[in-house]
């Protein structure tokens, strides 16, 4: 996403925020230590949890109204 606004020249520093209704995946994202409960994860999931680690991205939980 961050390349595509460099793409059209639109400056965008802060973390990209992405909505996910799951606590859990929060959570483990912002952890980063690997648990055996985590193991089984795919590896794109991992992918994303190094962009959460590296501020390229930010999992937030929605309000309830939206």
């Amino acid at each position: 996403m961050k390349q595509t606004l460099e793409d059209i020249q639109v400056k965008y520093d802060e973390p990209i925020p992405i909505p996910c209704d799951n606590t859990s995946a929060i959570r483990t994202s912002k952890n980063p230590v690997m648990h055996s409960k985590t193991k089984h994860i795919p590896i794109k999931f991992h992918f994303l949890r190094e962009h959460v680690i590296e501020k390229n991205i930010k999992l937030e939980l929605p309000r309830t109204k939206e």
